[in-house]
């Protein structure tokens, strides 16, 4: 077993850096131990020889590794302890369990992106339980993040009406200083605008964002190279609910999208015929009046 330890966790006051200070500043032996010595006991810990060889590896890591389970890792840091303690180990495992258990093992990156993605794969999951937003809340949110003059929420909002699942618009980018949010499978280098319904919003937004080409249209805050992380656009989501006052739950890019779509459908049968994107453009035109 092997924990992943990636460089961030290296670094002052971060992920094993903090976990190695806590447990030298708690040490439960007789005597103190120094801060490299608690590394060395926190790697053996981890399922490596010493904290040089975690050191080294740290660099070696792959984003898609999964960590052990917390309890698994606890088990095993308590057993390091117990072997570096050697004889002046005196069986006080209560001390042993309460240092081990207060160990924020959740501030290691691999557990931090694992709970991330537990989290998105829960809220996937919920939204399959959770009713659609009526065309009226659908307006009192668009309200709220025009009334704010947000222009990235007004073209987050967009893209999610125009049909766009939130891999598509998160991964937008622009190329030939155009929209686009996928290549096409063709013989020549082409690739797919996004959704006219939500042109204008976005090219409003790239106007006043000044994306580079090939950059993402919706940027990481932490990092421009990188995109919109799914948990950063869920506390977007969560914050236009508060402000709308609809249950956070509701408020998912899915079921705006899916509700937007119901919408179209049910619009467009009423005419008799089948939606299409400019029925789409009309339904979100309908969206755009005032609440009366």
């Amino acid at each position: 077993m092997r924990v992943p330890v990636y460089p961030d966790d290296l670094k002052r006051n971060r992920g094993f850096k903090s976990l190695a200070k806590k447990l030298q500043t708690h040490w439960c032996g007789p005597s103190s131990v120094s801060l490299l010595f608690a590394q060395d006991v926190l790697a053996k810990g981890f399922g490596y020889r010493d904290y040089r060889d975690l050191e080294q590896s740290s660099s070696l890591r792959r984003a898609h590794e999964l960590p052990p389970s917390e309890a698994d890792t606890r088990q095993a840091i308590k057993s390091a302890i117990h072997i570096a303690l050697g004889s002046e180990f005196h069986s006080d495992l209560a001390k042993l369990e309460r240092l081990v258990g207060a160990l924020p093992i959740s501030s290691l990156v691999a557990f931090n992106r694992m709970q991330v993605a537990l989290d998105i794969i829960q809220s996937f999951q919920k939204t399959n339980l959770v009713s659609p937003l009526t065309a009226e809340q659908l307006r009192l949110v668009e309200q709220v993040i025009d009334v704010s003059g947000n222009l990235r929420d007004q073209a987050l909002f967009a893209c999610m009406l125009a049909g766009l699942r939130r891999g598509e618009f998160l991964m937008a980018t622009v190329q030939g200083g155009n929209a686009v949010y996928r290549e096409k499978l063709t013989d020549i280098n082409a690739w797919e605008s996004l959704p006219s319904s939500c042109g204008v919003a976005v090219d409003q937004y790239l106007k006043s964002s000044r994306v580079p080409e090939g950059g993402y249209i919706f940027r990481s805050t932490y990092d421009p190279r990188k995109s919109m992380s799914p948990l950063m656009l869920t506390k977007i989501c969560a914050s236009w609910a508060d402000k709308a006052g609809i249950e956070a739950g509701l408020l998912t890019p899915h079921n705006v999208r899916k509700s937007g779509q119901d919408f179209a459908i049910k619009f467009a049968l009423s005419l008799g015929h089948i939606p299409t994107m400019s029925t789409r453009a009309y339904v979100e035109d309908l969206l755009n009046r005032p609440l009366r």
